[in-house]
């Protein structure tokens, strides 16, 4: 039998490592979860499904800070949008146009396409990161095909970066520190 002592103890101690976590002091904080609209092509028809994804970067400034990376093979609806822990972001905007702000909130780079119909954006398998129209015709591309295993980078720097399997930047969105 459990006193009430007991119980009451173990709940301290629940809230407690539960508040270092929060915190930081137990939480490694280059990872993050971040959602992702994943789709599986192997299947017929396709099967399409949101899922946590845990990322953890290795930062280019702070020890507490990271670049997120993306995989290929994924796609986001408008209005998705990823922040890196020093501010800077890059949504897939609802009006279709893919962007980049600095922590100023200041735009630093666009993909030119908003209100051109654009409906999701795709970090191809093939390495190509693309934005397609509701008929699934790309509308805008980063021309980086031909490279499987790339991935897709927002660095913690501001930079948005497609690097193939060898860790060669192939594109960027050139703004870095901007």
């Amino acid at each position: 039998m459990i006193s009430t002592i007991s119980i009451n103890f173990l709940k301290i101690i629940t809230a407690l490592i539960l508040l270092f976590m929060v915190n930081g002091v137990y939480a490694n904080e280059n990872c993050q979860n971040i959602p992702e609209y994943v789709c599986d092509y192997s299947l017929h028809p396709p099967l399409c499904r949101w899922e946590d994804r845990h990322y953890c970067g290795r930062g280019t400034g702070s020890a507490k800070c990271g670049n997120i990376y993306v995989k290929n093979h994924t796609e986001y609806p408008k209005g998705h949008q990823w922040k890196v822990c020093t501010n800077y972001k890059f949504i897939f905007q609802k009006d279709g146009n893919l962007v980049v702000y600095n922590p100023k909130d200041k735009a630093v780079w666009s993909s030119n396409t908003h209100k051109n119909g654009a409906e999701f954006l795709a970090m191809q398998s093939d390495g190509n990161l693309v934005i397609y129209n509701k008929h699934s015709q790309p509308i805008w591309a980063s021309n980086t095909h031909g490279n499987r295993g790339a991935v897709l980078a927002i660095q913690d720097d501001g930079n948005v970066v497609i690097y193939n399997a060898n860790e060669k930047a192939i594109w960027s969105t050139g703004t870095h520190g901007k």
